[in-house]
């Protein structure tokens, strides 16, 4: 698809005539295959495009990166985060895309699209690997080197960016959550490193898959169980306190309210209950 022609004024106003000379230049040889191309120039619906446009390899592409250090100003520049660097990116990837593909991707209705998309751009990604590799050589005294621009672009290249997650999930150990069945069926993973289950480990997993219960399991009955001989009285009667004394004897009508029996007492094999429990 090729959107109507704009005038390159009317695309970059408020980009440099240096950095528009600059991006004008990243003429090279397209790098992908002609069906890609053709499958990229047959799209019509703008969404598509704008989503193609954005899948480009821009952040690995160093024929790319070395242009666009070059549009920013220099490594020097890319020390700190600068606002206007993302309408230069943005542009400089129009720039380099139509050189790749013979597709003029639509400036002002990409910016919008991509104002109202809650991904984030692409050019803010590749900005902050340029900001990073930028302060990694600055940290090593090479910002002021001749090959500064090559090295801030391989390693803008190599950059990954940061986890998402608090710092905790991100330092703790990485462990693989799959059971490889194939290597469990021949007793050891490759390797060797696999931990070792387990004797009854496989007969735990048939009887729960089959539905019966685990060998060596107790069934524990939801009822609660009394020894005949327990009950809920002790012995020896409280002494009364002074002021008790001449009140009526209230144990009495405790022991008459409570229930002598709870929990019940399991009959025996010929239906008599305990001594205890009858008395």
């Amino acid at each position: 698809m090729t959107p109507p022609h704009h005038p390159e004024a009317q695309l970059s106003a408020h980009i440099s005539n240096l950095t528009r000379g600059i991006c004008q230049k990243m003429a090279q040889p397209p790098s992908t295959s002609s069906a890609t191309i053709a499958h990229i120039q047959s799209l019509q619906n703008p969404d598509d495009v704008f989503k193609t446009f954005d899948r480009w390899n821009w952040r690995k592409n160093r024929a790319f990166l070395m242009p666009l250090i070059a549009a920013l100003g220099g490594p020097s520049q890319l020390s700190q985060p600068n606002p206007s660097h993302r309408g230069i990116s943005t542009y400089c990837r129009v720039m380099y895309y139509k050189t790749q593909t013979g597709v003029q991707i639509d400036l002002t209705a990409y910016n919008t699209w991509q104002a109202s998309s809650a991904a984030p751009g692409v050019d803010d990604e590749v900005l902050a690997a340029l900001y990073a590799a930028a302060q990694q050589l600055a940290a090593d005294g090479k910002l002021d080197r001749p090959d500064a621009d090559r090295q801030t672009a391989q390693l803008a290249a190599a950059w990954e960016p940061p986890a998402a997650g608090p710092s905790w999930q991100q330092s703790a150990p990485r462990t693989e959550l799959r059971i490889n069945r194939e290597a469990g069926a021949g007793g050891s993973a490759a390797g060797g490193d696999a931990p070792q289950q387990p004797a009854n480990f496989a007969k735990i997993i048939e009887a729960v898959q089959s539905g019966r219960p685990p060998e060596g399991i107790r069934e524990i009955p939801n009822t609660i169980a009394r020894a005949p001989d327990v009950t809920p009285f002790g012995k020896m009667a409280a002494p009364r306190k002074p002021w008790e004394r001449a009140a009526p004897a209230v144990e009495e009508q405790r022991r008459s309210t409570l229930d002598r029996e709870f929990p019940a007492v399991e009959e025996d094999a010929n239906g008599d209950k305990p001594a205890e429990a009858a008395a």
